[in-house]
């Protein structure tokens, strides 16, 4: 192993210095002893050379250890054990030097700036109660990496890491981190930066990350590494007598990268909770990951759960909502009274806005129905909701759910899959409200939206065939139908055009006046959805009806890419079984709007000719 170490510390940084640097340095009243273990493979030409490596560092405590190779060729099949290696060095440092603190480093490493031995010992002795120090990496301020260890952890446990880690070459850092953060004996010394010449975490927005590193990558599943975590958090409140915090992690994955609301999602990241650690301490440096190429919304989700595995709860929020004040309170205070719930869900609120055409329109339709569902339909569901879009829920990090990558990139359907991955029975919690705002970009861009989103959903017809049940066909497949009866007519010439015109507007006029009987006249639409002023109401009916159309067209269209005809007049039960005459009134429903659409098509159709 070719060893290099940078240590930056007073006088090593010059290579004209002439007298050998001092071992020791003042730091208030705490006197700093540097001490070097360096390792070397026993294969390496270095090995024969421990006394020139020794003579590298003047002035300091110096010792060599050299791994043998009947331990490393076990281990080197995944690529360089560097994890095996630090353990084997952090021993050694407390057996031939008694430190108290141990500096996880790399060979390529560089500590800055040159004073940085006395600010990471003001820091020790200012948070006397730490036993794992980060310190600012350059290449991924948001990342805990090389990191400084106590004494203690070495007493506590007997090894630097678990035995599983010791074929690995990540995955360390961040596990020891997420351990002594459960405790709140882990800190971030902002005034101590390190650098990374080479490698680096892959997706940092951050230069140094973009260098290659020297070995194949080689960690633990996100399962493993989890399970070992809980393992070793019972071993130390065994040891030490103190609980574990609970550690949430809010993951929002970004698009449209508005800073002022991000700004707002960071400010809602605080809980009133004592208990409960939110992961704020790395403010303002924040994890951020960037994706090589737009990967679509699945993809994205999925690294983030993979980023936030030390987490016990992860909280899903989208990149422009507006959480609402408590949001984050309602769901820990969720997470401690479910504590055997693996889902929760929160009501995603798009604004009541009673004198604009549109919103009222869409809440119309029904497509935005369970965005709301937390928070008005719970109580009646015994405290349930089958799933909730992901603008806001939450779950428990144990839970072995991903989001399917076959839905579109933008989204459409994942969300549900996931939930019912989860059970398909979410604890609602009300008071973990966010504020959703209307898309900006206009008619045109939120109906092919919808297209979109339904294009994408009838994949669950798939995926949860349990889920599935027949209806009579609505407004897209008639129209589909009549096309297809229609054209060979009118080509063979026994139909006229104008007749066929009546046709389609007659179906058409029949769905349209349906929609606006029931939105105008039951009294549960009225005061479900009010108007202002009440002429707007047949319009906003209108538009309800052609958004349902488009959305009944997406579906039927994204059936027929994946050429899946046969599941045409085939529906998906959205409550998943929650309510039990949901499918029946559906199916009624179908029937009769089928019925009356296809005795308009015909009544119009026979008027005209």
């Amino acid at each position: 192993m070719d060893v290099h170490v940078k240590f930056w510390a007073p006088g090593l940084d010059d290579p004209t210095r002439r007298s050998p640097p001092p071992a020791t340095c003042p730091a208030g009243p705490t006197e700093i002893t540097l001490s070097l273990c360096i390792g070397v493979d026993e294969d390496d030409a270095l090995a024969a050379e421990q006394a020139a490596l020794q003579r590298c560092f003047p002035g300091l405590q110096a010792h060599v250890t050299v791994f043998p190779l009947s331990e490393l060729a076990p281990l080197r099949a995944g690529g360089a054990p560097l994890c095996w290696m630090w353990g084997q060095l952090a021993s050694a440092a407390l057996r031939e030097f008694g430190s108290d603190w141990t500096l996880l480093i790399g060979d390529d490493v560089s500590l800055e700036p040159a004073d940085w031995a006395t600010r990471l010992a003001e820091y020790i002795s200012a948070h006397p109660h730490l036993r794992c120090i980060a310190r600012l990496d350059t290449a991924d301020p948001g990342f805990p990496s090389f990191l400084a260890l106590h004494k203690d952890h070495l007493a506590t446990f007997g090894r630097l890491l678990p035995p599983q880690f010791d074929g690995c070459n990540q995955g360390g850092d961040p596990f020891l981190f997420e351990l002594h953060h459960r405790f709140g004996t882990a800190g971030l010394c902002l005034r101590v930066r390190i650098s990374n010449a080479i490698g680096g975490m892959d997706g940092s927005v951050f230069g140094a990350a973009s260098q290659p590193p020297r070995y194949s990558k080689a960690a633990l599943g996100a399962s493993q590494w989890r399970q070992l975590l809980d393992e070793w958090s019972k071993r130390m409140a065994g040891a030490t007598g103190a609980q574990p915090r609970m550690q949430v992690a809010v993951l929002v994955p970004s698009f449209r990268v508005n800073p002022k609301v991000l700004g707002g999602i960071l400010t809602a990241c605080r809980t009133s909770f004592a208990d409960v650690d939110a992961q704020l301490d790395h403010l303002p440096h924040l994890r951020v990951r960037v994706n090589g190429a737009n990967k679509g919304a699945s993809h994205s989700r999925n690294r983030l759960l993979e980023e936030a595995c030390g987490a016990h709860y992860a909280v899903f929020w989208d990149d422009d909502v507006e959480p609402q004040p408590g949001c984050l309170d309602a769901y820990v205070a969720a997470f401690k009274a479910h504590p055997d719930e693996v889902a929760f869900a929160g009501p995603s609120v798009l604004p009541r806005l009673p004198d604009q055409l549109l919103p009222t329109a869409i809440h119309m339709s029904g497509v935005s129905f369970f965005w709301e569902a937390p928070a008005a339909m719970a109580p009646a569901w015994g405290g349930r909701v089958p799933w909730a879009v992901t603008a806001n829920l939450a779950v428990k990090l144990s839970a072995a759910a991903r989001f399917k990558e076959g839905f579109p990139g933008a989204g459409g359907g994942e969300d549900v899959d996931f939930c019912l991955q989860l059970g398909g029975r979410m604890r609602a919690v009300p008071g973990a409200g966010v504020v959703h705002p209307w898309w900006p970009e206009g008619r045109p861009w939120v109906y092919r939206r919808f297209f979109r989103w339904a294009q994408g959903d009838g994949w669950l017809l798939d995926l949860w065939p349990a889920l599935a049940y027949r209806r009579a066909p609505n407004l897209a497949e008639l129209l589909g139908l009549m096309a297809g009866c229609l054209l060979p007519t009118l080509l063979a010439g026994a139909m006229s055009v104008k007749v066929a015109v009546a046709a389609v507007a007659g179906a058409l006029l029949a769905d349209l006046a349906l929609f606006l009987c029931y939105a105008c006249c039951s009294p549960a639409q009225r005061a479900q959805h009010p108007c202002r002023p009440d002429w707007l109401r047949p319009l906003a009916a209108a538009e309800a009806c052609l958004i349902s159309a488009v959305s009944e067209a997406g579906r039927a269209w994204g059936q027929m890419e994946r050429g899946h005809w046969w599941r045409l007049c085939a529906s998906f039960d959205w409550f998943a079984g929650l309510d039990a005459g949901v499918v029946h009134r559906e199916q009624a429903w179908a029937a009769l709007r089928c019925c009356l659409t296809v005795m308009g098509a015909l009544l119009l159709a026979a008027t005209v000719a």
